[in-house]
């Protein structure tokens, strides 16, 4: 699924329920995309994971003996998830959801990322894309406390931020077939970040889904090794002595970072943390065109992508989009039964970051 199809949900949703931008979680605002390859949120969520295994076990029992006897080789471990669980499925009490997203399935992961988008056959725009959920009662965007936000991260990444391999297995199961193609977890997916101020406030609430280009504005590993370099000038390092400690910390994975220490003799595991606060120019519901009470898609404006280009990604997801040019106005009328859901298309200029398209619906 694409990220313009599960942006479409939401408005949707909004459309028939305004009442929900404020009156249920982010998490069940999001759910009702359907077709995600992971679910972090599961306590919340518990009837979506339900719904996701059910057409998951359909789906991998309609897979030919045939088809997994030819991954004995390349993906032998895979394979062999995958006749296991067809073997299993016909005795009573059977839970797939086990195999899909671990045996304590029914916590809340805590890891990065809320949701992961699944892997479809149509390259679709933001096809399996990533996707954080930051929720805010103010106008602050809440702190990133479990990664540093970028543009893209692959599933290989994700494994390597949270030392585990929870999502990526998640994911290829999921995906499968799809799953198999060598390249599935060292592919680049964008990152995108649903975010909702002023939660509580039916007035003044906003909800946009924002790619990670609006937050990633200096690759993460300059990022980082500026860090470090501040933080070993505050300690009295010359800078002569410098560069090459900075090399060699920059080069720490945050896992590695982030990792309880056991200390001699110490009743305590210090461990390191961390954390990324949104700067200013990058608070986008602080921008004047991100009116109050609009949900708002949120994209890093690069050649050759207009309201032409996107208008023919939305057709790739199956929904219809109508150009409507007022003057200099320009809108997008999705068909959505007898209702067309109108977007007003517009561009703004990211105070740190060039242009970004916006696609913003007025909640009624």
């Amino acid at each position: 699924m694409g990220v313009l199809k599960f942006f479409a949900s939401i408005v949707r949703v909004l459309h028939a329920e305004p009442a929900s931008a404020t009156g249920i979680g982010l998490d069940e605002l999001a759910a009702n995309a359907r077709q995600f390859s992971y679910i972090g949120n599961r306590k919340t969520l518990s009837s979506l994971v339900r719904q996701e295994a059910d057409k998951l076990l359909q789906r991998l029992c309609a897979i030919p003996d045939k088809r997994l006897e030819t991954l004995k080789d390349t993906e032998p471990a895979l394979a062999e998830t995958v006749r296991s669980i067809k073997s299993k499925a016909s005795r009573q009490g059977f839970d797939i959801v086990g195999d899909w997203l671990g045996r304590e399935w029914e916590k809340d992961s805590g890891v990065f990322p809320d949701f992961l988008l699944a892997v479809d056959g149509t390259a679709t725009f933001g096809n399996g894309a990533l996707l954080e959920l930051k929720d805010s009662k103010g106008d602050s965007i809440a702190s990133f406390n479990s990664t540093i936000p970028t543009r893209f991260k692959s599933l290989r990444d994700v494994q390597h931020i949270s030392g585990k391999n929870l999502v990526p297995n998640a994911a290829r199961l999921y995906d499968f077939p799809l799953s198999v193609d060598p390249q599935y977890l060292a592919e680049e997916r964008p990152c995108f970040y649903l975010v909702r101020t002023q939660a509580k406030n039916d007035d003044k609430v906003r909800i946009s889904l924002i790619e990670g280009s609006f937050f990633e504005t200096l690759p993460k590993e300059q990022l980082l090794a500026q860090v470090w370099d501040q933080v070993l000038d505050a300690g009295g390092v010359t800078p002569a002595d410098r560069p090459h400690l900075v090399e060699l910390l920059a080069s720490l994975e945050q896992s590695e970072i982030a990792r309880s220490r056991e200390i001699k003799q110490a009743s305590v595991k210090p461990r390191l943390r961390l954390m990324a606060e949104v700067h200013h120019d990058a608070k986008l519901h602080s921008y004047a065109e991100i009116k109050p009470r609009t949900v708002n898609l949120v994209i890093k404006r690069e050649r050759g992508l207009d309201e032409t280009s996107l208008q023919k990604e939305f057709a790739k997801e199956g929904i219809q989009a109508e150009v409507v040019v007022d003057g200099d106005a320009k809108s997008f009328l999705l068909s959505e039964g007898k209702n067309k859901l109108r977007l007003r298309y517009f561009v703004i200029l990211h105070k740190r970051n060039g242009e970004h398209i916006v696609l913003q619906y007025n909640l009624q």
